[in-house]
């Protein structure tokens, strides 16, 4: 008996020591790409694109060479390692393009596909949509569908949304993202795509004007539930900071203005909708905001960070002081992207520069790219650098360690 129990305890040692070999080994490969929108255009970044980072490195652009028309709002990847990028283009409207990374890692091809391209923004018949002015998008990786949150998305009453009303506002929109089915008889250029999913955003405005949202969304990898925050601009006293929480299958769950006392938030602070959305493995909520100024963010203006539980309740809302103490850069001075990598750091893409935070509390980390100085000397990088202009950094996509596409979080 002496004998079997020790072969017995061998067994479940060396299972154990297999198991934690096999969890630990994501950690031992570090390939981590971040990929950062840029809006600015100056001399030194003389276009706009978005930069592509490796392991703090950059690796390359994706530019006007590679069909960037302007403002690259939106960017995201899927399973596979294919990478969507959102860019605005004649006549008001954007178009989403999916493009596939060179064997060597080192570029991406052109036109890969086409997700949506060009054309109006509705009245193409039943629920059949191009996209207006696409702020942020997100990848379901358990089947790379995309989605996408559009301000001046239209819809009719025979389509799936609720109230049926036509006109142009918010919504959510979601695409398959491999061979996704083309409207037909327009395969070329101006071609775009049958959404598979389509869910109209809160219309809140409590003066009850009709003034264009600019939501802003993520997916929760885990639950596969979407995150929509709509944002109605700065006049708090008569529009409605909502957030919205839908299944994967546009349904609904939750919906909550982010200045509800009855959410704890207390009576001295105000929260906008105005920047990035970000969910962490436990369902936590961050979003940012940055008020007055000149653009969508306020140069010289103390930006926030803002954080929900799971649950729709306030926990915290840490400005740029109480973030980064004591530093030149304590402001956040753009209501730019977010994002949590699979450890649940939190990205934060200002208007020149990256930080990471802690997503327990809001705490400041460091510079993951750009930035080796601790504020934002990020011109060494040359083009790969972030140029404080008239013109911003927009949403920000952390690849896992690897592959690109991983869903393996630590918990």
């Amino acid at each position: 008996m002496g004998e079997d129990l020790r072969m017995n305890l061998f067994a479940k040692t060396s299972t154990l020591f297999c198991i934690i070999t096999l969890f630990a080994w994501p950690f031992s490969a570090r390939a981590q790409k971040i990929y950062v929108s840029d809006n600015s255009t100056t001399s030194v970044n003389p276009a706009w694109n978005v930069k592509v980072f490796e392991n703090g490195a950059h690796k390359y652009i994706v530019a006007d060479a590679q069909g960037i028309t302007f403002s690259p709002r939106a960017v995201g990847f899927d399973s596979t390692g294919g990478l969507y990028v959102m860019s605005f283009a004649g006549g008001g409207v954007g178009r989403l393009i999916k493009y596939t990374e060179s064997d060597d890692g080192t570029e991406v091809f052109a036109h890969t596909q086409r997700l949506s391209s060009y054309g109006g923004t509705g009245g193409h018949g039943t629920c059949r949509w191009a996209i207006g002015d696409v702020r942020q998008l997100d990848v379901d990786l358990n089947d790379d569908t995309v989605v996408v949150a559009d301000a001046n998305g239209v819809w009719n009453t025979s389509c799936p949304s609720p109230g049926g009303r036509s006109g142009s506002y918010g919504c959510i929109i979601r695409y398959e993202g491999a061979d996704p089915t083309l409207l037909p008889g327009v395969e070329l250029l101006g071609s775009h795509t049958v959404a598979i999913g389509i869910q109209g955003l809160a219309w809140l405005n409590k003066t009850g004007a009709r003034t264009g949202q600019s939501p802003v969304m993520t997916i929760d990898q885990v639950s596969r539930d979407v995150y929509v925050g709509s944002t109605w601009g700065e006049g708090v006293t008569e529009t409605t900071q909502a957030l919205e929480r839908f299944s994967k299958d546009f349904v609904q769950l939750d919906f909550w203005d982010v200045n509800d006392p009855a959410r704890g938030v207390p009576g001295n602070v105000t929260n906008l909708m105005l920047g990035g959305l970000a969910v962490t493995s436990d369902g936590s909520v961050w979003f940012n905001d940055v008020r007055g100024g000149v653009g969508m963010g306020g140069w010289g203006f103390m930006g926030s960070i803002v954080k929900f539980d799971s649950s729709g309740q306030f926990v915290t809302r840490r400005n740029g002081q109480t973030v980064m103490s004591g530093t030149a850069r304590n402001n956040f001075a753009w209501t730019g992207g977010m994002d949590v990598d699979e450890h649940d750091v939190l990205y934060y893409a200002d208007s020149d520069r990256v930080l990471t935070l802690s997503s327990d509390n809001g705490d400041f980390i460091g510079f993951p790219v750009g930035d080796t100085t601790g504020q934002n000397d990020t011109n060494i990088y040359g083009e790969g650098a972030f140029a404080l202009s008239a013109g911003s950094l927009g949403q920000i996509a952390v690849g896992p360690e690897p592959p690109v596409g991983s869903t393996f979080r630590v918990y």
